[in-house]
């Protein structure tokens, strides 16, 4: 009995962080990148940066991102000092739900909480609901899994979302941010899809489900990952 409750407990599981991205982008980086590199909305520039600049010293021949004026501003020109991405979103008029799939730490990683994240899915998709990725894998959809971009993490957390407190004159600030265990490094992201693989031509093609950060790569990410979050979001009439 007791050996069973133990297995129970041991079984890596997905839950609900947090919710991002209405209103404003989704941005995927160091957590302490959003207080250097972007600013909050119907601010004094000049008097942030004065905040930024006493804080961060290194930055202050740097400006802040144009990060309100419009999608895809490239900011390789300061590659010794900023890496992330942005997810592909069609809309922000409506936020995305971020989950984490929970796993016990390594024996060999000394952690006070020995509960930590391997994986983390940002889900969106623009024409299905998440339950219904449900019927596609009973119909016999394959997971299709895309490289997409790699972020370096030297704070060991990670930062999801912009939080775009207007007229806050503050510095910015993430909205989900999530601790890296196995600590700093360059951490891969992924778009994850279902695809109709025994009908390759088929019209629909691969369906979107969300963007995947794997914050451990010995961990795996299977196509049963992708119908434990879309339980998780059935409504109740359907359960």
């Amino acid at each position: 009995m007791t050996n069973d409750i133990l297995k129970f407990k041991n079984k890596p599981y997905w839950r609900y962080l947090d919710y991002v991205g209405e209103r404003t982008r989704v941005v995927i980086s160091d957590a302490e990148n959003f207080p250097k590199f972007f600013i909050n909305q119907d601010v004094d520039e000049d008097y942030i940066k004065k905040i930024r600049n006493e804080k961060y010293p290194e930055l202050k021949d740097i400006n802040f991102f144009g990060f309100c004026e419009g999608f895809g501003e490239d900011h390789r020109e300061i590659p010794n000092y900023y890496s992330g991405y942005e997810v592909p979103l069609e809309t922000n008029d409506v936020g995305v739900k971020v989950y984490g799939k929970v796993i016990d730490a390594p024996k060999n990683v000394l952690l006070e909480d020995i509960k930590k994240l391997s994986h983390i899915l940002i889900q969106w998709s623009y024409y299905k609901h998440p339950y219904e990725f449900i019927d596609l894998i009973n119909k016999g959809y394959e997971l299709k899994k895309i490289k997409e971009h790699s972020i370096d993490i030297y704070s060991r957390k990670i930062g999801i979302g912009y939080e775009d407190n207007y007229g806050d004159h503050n510095l910015a600030s993430a909205e989900c941010i999530c601790d890296c265990y196995l600590g700093n490094g360059t951490y891969h992201i992924f778009q994850i899809a279902l695809e109709d693989k025994i009908n390759p031509k088929s019209k629909d093609g691969p369906q979107n489900f969300g963007t995947l950060i794997e914050l451990d790569s010995k961990e795996n990410f299977t196509i049963k990952d992708v119908g434990d979050i879309s339980l998780l979001t059935q409504p109740e009439w359907l359960k």
